[in-house]
């Protein structure tokens, strides 16, 4: 039988051996493992891995293991928290008609880990139609979330068109990030919102149903959403594992289908190598695997040993956007992503300074200004 035979890669030859050893803690129980550190367990936060490297090792009493365990608590209440915030939003929303899809979260902790608590991020993430944003909106703030972002960009057709997502918070610690698209950079075609609910899925989160993408639509949003980070949390790496070996009867023509449809496609060809190389995944022989794709691999793993994408400045953010460009398919949209990331009116310009429609051409001018006070506070 056939299988998936990425070139030969040896992992120590690009990673330390810290982040070896995290590897092994997250990927596989531990019966002798090795001894716990300080570095181990900041490299555990810092890359999304605390839940999995508590369960995998066996309970102790040191200093570092109560530490790991508190770490590992604190992550699964604030994931509960998250997950009865969502429960009451989906609801509201819900009886009022409007639909809507969770982006990752609890609900990609319940169908690749089959555990909410066992997953660590930070937010909800919801994608809703554009013409529901200001009743969604709305909702959010009759449920007690505020936004640093004028309500006002949302009628703002301008900020809409170069816009992905408006952040929401609550007093008890909860954001949301409420999407109208799945990226705001062009690192793929945005697929509209009708496209990806005609196919959605359903799943029960505590006896509730939660509308989220179809499992083939998943795999290529979180190849998408890693590429576009250029990687820097093993997570998003695991979660791919994870989701693969939890759905063996995965339609791998349809996710290839759609990564084509979007130009996505060296996107999911890197992050399934990824997942390949770092944790054994099984991967039928139809995904292919060439040199442009290794040598990416390489890079990947470069960044990951380094400090570049762990501090902001504007080496990282130079990193992140060439090795976004890295992804895509042809010159012409490398060319529209290097446009679009130093000279097209961003949202960052529409947070500057909210224009009317009739006045988006004074963004031109006001542009050059904002790039050179953002480049010189990075440089500080």
């Amino acid at each position: 039988m056939q299988t998936y035979t990425p070139h030969p890669l040896i992992l120590s030859d690009y990673l330390d051996p810290p982040l070896l050893t995290l590897l092994s803690l997250a990927s596989t129980p531990q019966t002798s493992p090795p001894p716990l550190t300080p570095l181990l367990l900041l490299l555990a936060n810092r890359h999304g891995l605390t839940p999995r490297c508590y369960t995998h090792l066996p309970s102790t009493s040191t200093p570092l293991y109560r530490q790991l365990r508190q770490d590992y608590h604190h992550i699964a209440h604030y994931n509960m928290l998250l997950s009865s915030q969502l429960l009451r939003i989906v609801a509201r929303l819900h009886a009022s008609h409007i639909p809507l899809l969770i982006l990752k979260g609890a609900p990609l902790a319940q169908i690749a880990y089959g555990d909410i608590t066992l997953r660590q991020y930070g937010d909800i993430d919801l994608l809703v139609e554009s013409t529901s944003l200001l009743r969604v909106a709305h909702e959010l703030i009759t449920l007690g979330y505020h936004s640093d972002t004028p309500i006002t960009l949302l009628h703002n057709p301008t900020c809409l068109a170069v816009e992905s997502d408006v952040t929401f918070r609550h007093p008890n610690g909860v954001t949301i990030e409420l999407h109208w698209r799945l990226f705001r950079e062009k690192i793929a075609k945005h697929p509209t919102f009708s496209q990806l609910y005609q196919t959605h899925t359903l799943i029960s989160l505590q006896q509730r149903a939660i509308p989220i993408l179809s499992t083939e639509i998943h795999l290529v949003y979180l190849c998408l959403h890693g590429g576009k980070h250029a990687w820097e949390r093993i997570a998003w790496i695991y979660d791919l594992d994870q989701l693969i070996r939890s759905h063996p009867t995965l339609d791998w023509e349809k996710a290839e289908a759609f990564a084509k449809e979007i130009e996505a496609q060296r996107s999911v060809w890197v992050g399934l190598a990824l997942t390949h190389h770092l944790f054994g995944t099984p991967l039928p022989p139809s995904i292919p695997y060439d040199q442009t794709t290794h040598t990416l691999i390489q890079e990947t793993l470069t960044l990951l040993n380094s400090p570049t994408l762990h501090h902001h400045s504007y080496r990282r953010y130079y990193t992140i956007q060439r090795y976004q460009r890295r992804l895509l398919p042809t010159q012409r949209a490398k060319l529209l992503h290097l446009y679009s990331t130093y000279f097209a009116i961003s949202r960052n310009d529409c947070h500057t300074l909210l224009l009317p429609s009739s006045l988006r051409f004074l963004y031109l001018l006001i542009k050059p200004f904002r790039v050179i006070t953002k480049y010189l506070r990075y440089r500080r």
